[in-house]
């Protein structure tokens, strides 16, 4: 898509085009940085740093946490070139779909081995 912009449209344009594909390349980023920050302040940080925080900390922790991956997503955006950042988007989206059968599996079917979905989804990730 960045070639055919470039090829066939106007520099201005063709620019606009680009910077489109840009942001459309931080939606999802900053949707898995909210993700990341729940993630990190109610299962890794209350569990295993503070357990007992109150909730205008955990709060807080998450606002920061969603900060920095969204300023870290910004500067990949910014440093990788554009047609990169679209296979780094569609790689992404492959790893979700390939983790997602493992986690259901090992959520909702008890008698299955957690070390065994492990190994099958690390290689199938492989």
């Amino acid at each position: 898509m960045p070639a055919l912009f470039e090829k066939l449209f106007q520099s201005a344009f063709a620019g606009f085009g680009l910077a489109a594909i840009a942001i459309g390349a931080l939606v999802p980023a900053s949707i898995m940085s909210i993700a990341a920050d729940n993630l990190f302040s109610r299962n890794v940080f209350s569990e295993f740093i503070r357990p007992k925080k109150e909730q205008a900390e955990t709060a807080r922790l998450a606002k920061i946490t969603a900060m920095v991956a969204k300023f870290l997503a910004l500067a990949f955006i910014l440093t990788v070139p554009a047609q990169y950042a679209l296979y780094y988007q569609t790689a992404g989206g492959v790893w979700i779909l390939q983790t997602l059968p493992a986690v259901f599996l090992a959520l909702f079917v008890p008698w299955l081995d957690r070390w065994a979905t492990l190994l099958g989804w690390a290689v199938g990730i492989a």
